[in-house]
Order: C-alpha cells, then structure tokens, then sequence
C-alpha cells in the first residue's frame, strides 16, 4: 500500500517541504514549497551590533507552518510528517520561552575549521581505523554531491572511488522513515537502499592522481 508523507528538510541556506508517495515498489517526491533559511547577523545581546550569525528559528517556524498547510491542501491523505535539520545548534530555554535565536553552526566562531576535502579523507581514515573496516568505496549524499570538484578531489586524495548521490539524501530518508514506521516499505536497511537505487542515479569517480 502507498502512503503520503510530508518530509521538512531544512538545509544550512534553504529548506523545504516535500510530499512523498512511498509503497513496496515506489517512491515519489515532490516539492511543495521551498523555505528561506540562511541565518543573519542579528544585534541580540545588550543592542550589540555584531552579535553573531543567527538562525531565524522564529520566522522559519511560521514558513514551515504556511508550508504545511499547504501541503495538506495539496494532498489530504498524508499520513505522517516528519522533520530534519542540522543537529548542531541549539537554542537556551526558559519554560517555553525561546530566550534568543540560535547561532548559527556557520557563525565567525566555528570558521577555523580544517579544508572540506582534508577533514572528509581524515574523518573516513579514522572511521575505518575504529571500525576495523577497510572502506574501499565512499557515498557523498545531498547538496555535496553535486560539488565536481569536491568528490573528485575526495577520491584523488583517498584512492578510493566515490560515489555521488542521490542529492535529496536528506528528504529520501525522512520520507523512509515515515514509510517504514507505516509498514508501506520493507522495514531492512537493505530493503530501503535498493529501492533508493532503483528509484535515484548517481554518479561515480575514480582517482585521477594521489594527492597528499
């Protein structure tokens, strides 16, 4: 049986609100409604002019309410609604008062961090030295994946091939989810990844030239 699910994503500089259809053998997605989400500089603490690179928590709350509903409009039968988000900020609460907007993980303060490419090869390493595990293929999944540059240089610097998608990871999964906790997909890891693979193309990279 097919469900429809309303999937929040909402991304580092944009969001959006996607209905997908999920059963055994389909998974169709598509957008209802995309959200303004960049963060801004906002004086927050005693009228500071420069207080830091904020989320708008607030405001991207209401969109994603209008956003909703319309989805509702579109498609009354949806079953469940699930949200994703970075899970790297936070905001200070007293009660039910949010006391100030979130910084944002992109703020000045978090801007020392080492190069894209580097702290992928390096995060990979480490995983597999943990694990035990020789990695001999890494996926680069959502908006990433379509950096060329990005994943070429990733398998140059690994020697490892890369593989490139599906760039909506992030609503596929949530969309997942969803169906899995309906019973409308196979409720195995690998039952939900071939039916990603049949549904979405990727794309492959092999290494060009060692880099160090």
């Amino acid at each position: 049986m097919t469900h429809s699910v309303a999937a929040v994503d909402l991304g580092a500089t944009s969001g959006r609100v996607t209905v997908g259809h999920v059963g055994p053998n389909e998974l169709r997605l598509k957008a209802v409604a995309r959200l303004p989400n960049g963060g801004a500089m906002t004086p927050q603490c005693n009228g500071a002019i420069d207080d830091g690179l904020r989320w708008n928590a607030s405001g991207l709350f209401e969109h994603v309410a209008g956003a909703l509903r319309e989805a509702a409009a579109r498609e009354p039968g949806i079953a469940s609604i699930g949200v994703d988000s970075w899970a790297v900020d936070y905001a200070l609460l007293n009660g039910d008062r949010m006391l100030g907007e979130p910084y944002h993980y992109r703020d000045k303060r978090t801007s020392a961090g080492v190069k894209y490419v580097h702290a992928f090869a390096l995060a990979i390493v480490r995983a597999s030295e943990l694990a035990h595990k020789y990695v001999s293929t890494v996926h680069i999944v959502g908006g990433g994946s379509l950096n060329e540059l990005l994943c070429q240089r990733t398998a140059d610097r690994l020697g490892q091939t890369v593989i490139a998608g599906p760039v909506e990871a992030s609503t596929i999964g949530n969309a997942l989810v969803q169906a899995r906790a309906l019973g409308a997909v196979s409720d195995t890891l690998e039952g939900m990844r071939d039916l990603v693979r049949t549904t979405f193309s990727v794309r492959q990279y092999t290494p060009k030239e060692q880099l160090r």
